[in-house]
């Protein structure tokens, strides 16, 4: 019989490698890369575009283009569009982001060619008719109303302003008002701008094999080069320190705690990935173990690293009653202090370090992780050396490199803090 009072036995995980995947460019110059595996007969097609926040030329356009882009073709309205997908059985998301906006195609194999004509009629002849524009900004403009009544959200648009400007394309918040404004011109010149082969990369996943390939190729390979554009993006200024405490709903106080930090090509993130862990990166954290578990403060606690292609940010973020939320803030301050002035046990460091590398190899279980990994690290302008340089330095970064890093970067003083409840 299993002995559950028995703790299982931890291994130590010896090595760590990227799965394999190839590399081709389709005739227009597209780069594609691929990740084959897997038993089953799917097939995952990511185009990633260099089109996000950081590329807009007016506020909401990346937003709406990726929202908008499967509203209507010139051949197809938007319900003929999804009777298609369902037909196949098929989904297509499109998303978008600070720096970069994604689509997303899973499909089984059998049905991969219908399915990429689709998309292509789709990346090709999307229309931003001003009817489904209106239609858009009637439902975004509730939605976001919805979401303004959380001080879960009203705190991190704040504490966003805060880091990189309220006019800063990482920094701006979205009004509801904002969505009457949008223009069908203004999406049509985003999506031709920056939909284009030039700004495009390529994820195939699955059950790949030279056939599928040659489709991709056959239906992508033609696709627009795009208007030469320059990038528009400024650098953000963080502003000095402040201490904000707004009205909200009487619920929670909800708080966050934090400041601009730097991207992932900083020669300090490795290091900070473990120092943010420790603190509050996972359930075993600092954070949760003394204020969650110990005190009884709150139900979560976390701490996050915001990474952005030219930027990033860190921040604290939890959810308190009234009666708690002064004793909370100097229990956030007194882990600062503790990661300052004593090092960190052997003990602890390991199990955070175990921690971050199962998460890691959870990322290479299949064909389809494993190309996300892949994607993340080509977005991210890094190489296979990169990945190993933070295996390494997660197995082997010691107590006082990171006391080290905690006296430059978790400097209370520093910390912008935002709190919207009731006082």
């Amino acid at each position: 019989m299993l002995d559950r009072s028995v703790a299982p036995k931890i291994f130590p995980i010896q090595r760590i490698q990227l799965p394999e995947f190839e590399e081709i460019s389709l005739d227009n110059g597209i780069q594609a890369f691929i990740v084959s595996g897997g038993s089953q007969e799917i097939v995952k097609l990511e185009f990633v575009f260099d089109a996000g926040r950081s590329r807009e030329r007016t506020k909401l356009s990346a937003k709406a283009t990726a929202h908008l882009l499967k509203e209507g073709t010139n051949s197809m309205t938007s319900a003929e569009i999804s009777e298609k997908f369902d037909f196949y059985g098929a989904s297509m998301n499109c998303n978008s982001g600070m720096d970069k906006n994604t689509i997303v195609l899973h499909c089984l194999k059998k049905h991969l060619e219908p399915c990429l004509a689709l998309v292509r009629d789709i990346l090709e002849e999307a229309t931003f008719s001003q009817e489904e524009i209106s239609k858009y900004s009637i439902r975004a403009a509730q939605r976001l109303k919805q979401q303004l009544s959380k001080n879960s959200v009203q705190a991190y648009r704040s504490i966003s302003a805060l880091f990189f400007g309220q006019d800063h394309c990482y920094g701006y918040n979205t009004d509801p008002e904002d969505f009457k404004n949008l223009e069908s011109s203004v999406l049509k010149n985003h999506f031709q701008e920056f939909y284009a082969s030039k700004n495009c990369r390529i994820y195939l996943s699955g059950k790949i094999d030279s056939t599928t390939v040659a489709l991709v190729n056959t239906y992508f390979s033609t696709f627009r080069v795009g208007t030469s554009s320059e990038l528009v993006y400024e650098s953000a200024h963080s502003l000095k320190s402040k201490n904000l405490e707004l009205p909200g709903n009487k619920l929670q106080n909800s708080i966050k705690i934090g400041k601009q930090l730097f991207s992932k090509s900083h020669p300090q993130y490795n290091a900070f990935v473990m120092l943010n862990t420790i603190l509050g990166g996972y359930f075993g954290s600092r954070l949760m173990s003394s204020i969650r578990e110990e005190k009884g403060y709150t139900y979560s606690i976390y701490s996050i690293i915001d990474p952005m292609e030219f930027d990033g940010s860190f921040y604290i973020s939890t959810e308190v009653g009234t009666q708690y939320y002064q004793a909370t803030i100097d229990a956030i301050k007194e882990e600062f202090v503790k990661l300052q002035n004593e090092l960190v046990e052997n003990t602890e460091l390991q199990m955070a370090k175990n921690y971050l590398l199962g998460t890691v190899l959870s990322m290479l279980d299949g064909p389809l992780k494993s190309s996300k990994l892949i994607k993340n690290l080509n977005e991210n302008y890094q190489k296979e050396s990169d990945f190993n340089a933070l295996i390494d330095t997660i197995k082997n970064i010691t107590p006082k490199e990171i006391q080290s890093l905690a006296q430059e970067h978790l400097n209370y003083e520093e910390m912008h803090q935002v709190s919207v409840g009731d006082f």
